[in-house]
């Protein structure tokens, strides 16, 4: 080992990266995570701020300042300890950040989908899904970035580093409705579906909740319902509520409404697989810190 004593620099370097240094950077961005938690929060609100992650590149210029610096000194634990954390640090980021996870609806010959809840990381964007087709026999066709997948209901598939799961396929009626004997929409409707249960027509106020009638499920249920269940209100007051018969209009609130045979719908939970080589980054940044701990262990023993 040289006795010339070192520069400047690495010594900067070696501030740098020292422990305090380190806690310091590391504490502010755990507290506000703690923080959240404790207040029954999303913990990913803390997490995606944007001094979040200022701190977590603070941290890691740290890590990688105090990883030189060892090296330099010839320091090898904390060399080793400092960069499989900095791996850990760098590799969890980039998963959180490139992070997807969605609930979404198709429709049968549908060209895009309608999604319900969508978590992100800031780089993220939602994958390619096109050319749905769900089935009589309700399974599900489709492409995932641009390769072709098929599932059953309740099964679950990867294509293109994306999972898909179908959790729901049911019957999407045809809904019209008529005002003065105007046509005031027509739609495909999934029945069953959506996060608030209901669906607006056209430009009218009233709001119209869509339910399968009381009783034994359907032997085909992605087939047309023989009957609906249709539930209006306008604000806070309910205006109608009664059975409607497929093909049969019927009069609610003055909107003359009907459905008929349509179409067929699947609900899908679709989220980004982590990448082979994010996991393999995981486990080196985790063998240079056991090795760190090899290393400090054994210079232990020789100074003992």
């Amino acid at each position: 080992m040289s006795d010339a004593p070192p520069s400047r620099a690495a010594r900067r370097a070696a501030v740098a990266g020292s422990p305090p240094v380190l806690l310091a950077l590391a504490l502010p961005p755990a507290l506000a995570a703690a923080l959240q938690a404790s207040l029954r929060r999303p913990v990913a609100a803390a997490l995606d701020a944007r001094a979040t992650w200022i701190w977590a590149a603070l941290l890691a210029s740290a890590l990688l300042a105090g990883a030189v610096a060892g090296a330099l000194a010839r320091r090898w634990p904390g060399a080793l300890a400092r960069l499989g954390l900095l791996v850990l640090l760098v590799q969890g980021a980039v998963a959180w950040g490139w992070r997807f996870r969605a609930t979404g609806e198709v429709g049968d010959g549908g060209a895009a989908v309608r999604w319900l809840g969508i978590r992100l990381g800031p780089w993220a964007r939602p994958p390619a899904l096109s050319d749905f087709e769900v089935d009589p026999a309700a399974r599900v066709r489709l492409r995932v970035e641009g390769h072709p997948l098929e599932l059953a209901d309740g099964a679950s598939g990867r294509a293109g580093g994306v999972e898909v799961r179908v959790t729901a396929v049911g019957a999407a009626p045809q809904i019209s409705a008529y005002w003065q004997d105007q046509l005031m929409d027509q739609t495909l409707v999934p029945v069953g579906s959506g996060e608030d249960g209901f669906t607006q027509l056209g430009r009218l106020p009233h709001r119209f909740y869509l339910s399968l009638p009381e009783g034994p499920r359907l032997a085909d249920p992605v087939g047309p319902p023989d009957a609906l269940r249709v539930h209006v209100e306008r604000g806070k007051l309910v205006l109608a509520e009664r059975l409607v018969q497929r093909g049969v209009p019927a009069e609610l609130d003055h909107v003359l409404f009907r459905f008929d045979e349509g179409g067929r719908w699947a609900r899908l939970e679709v989220r980004r697989v982590v990448p082979p080589a994010a996991s393999v980054a995981a486990l080196a940044g985790l063998a240079l810190v056991v090795a760190a701990a090899v290393v400090a262990l054994r210079g232990a023993r020789r100074r003992g």
